[in-house]
């Protein structure tokens, strides 16, 4: 795969370690052309273009020797292990929790996903996470992954670019999309 960076050899490509809606202002005030990150719940101003890229559905993930048959159970009988509420993807786990009328018995609350899992792993407790495209954790025998179910179907994180529209850039931001296209299989 011919990568953007190798298209366009001066291109400044930065991981940045920021929650999604620090960069989406990064990105509205022109410090950044483009990001990836969740999408929110707000409308994208005039300014902004949202280009969706790949979606994952929120599960329920506990350790394979705790109780609960479905995700139902398993959260309300196991300590839970919240993904930081002020955070996009806290945000659309804690509507997800409401709407499905789950009760939780909260334990802690951090902001990594895979601390999340390692946790469960060993048996501190249970989460709702996003299952993310590259994990192995149904390969994983210390886990259960459990669907997450909202008047039956399940609620997906969508993540997506999100770019000014005058940035002039558009070629390499239509060259970052498409790598991610197909690194995704979007």
């Amino acid at each position: 795969m011919d990568t953007p960076k190798r298209t366009y050899p001066a291109l400044d490509v930065r991981l940045v370690g920021a929650k999604s809606i620090e960069l989406a202002a990064q990105v509205e005030a022109g410090e950044l052309d483009a990001a990836i990150l969740v999408e929110g719940a707000a409308r994208v101003p005039g300014t902004l273009r949202w280009t969706p890229l790949y979606q994952e559905p929120l599960v329920a993930i506990a350790a394979s020797g705790s109780p609960g048959r479905d995700a139902r159970e398993a959260l309300a009988t196991n300590p839970y292990l919240r993904f930081d509420r002020s955070q996009r993807t806290g945000v659309l786990v804690e509507r997800a929790l409401r709407r499905a009328h789950l009760k939780v018995n909260e334990f802690l609350e951090l902001n990594a996903i895979e601390a999340l899992v390692e946790l469960v792993r060993q048996e501190v407790g249970v989460t709702v996470v996003p299952l993310l495209r590259r994990a192995r954790w149904r390969d994983d025998e210390a886990l259960r992954i459990l669907p997450l179910l909202v008047n039956g179907e399940p609620v997906m994180r969508h993540i997506g670019m999100l770019e000014r529209r005058d940035h002039g850039r558009g070629q390499v931001t239509a060259a970052v999309r498409a790598a991610c296209s197909e690194l995704f299989g979007a």
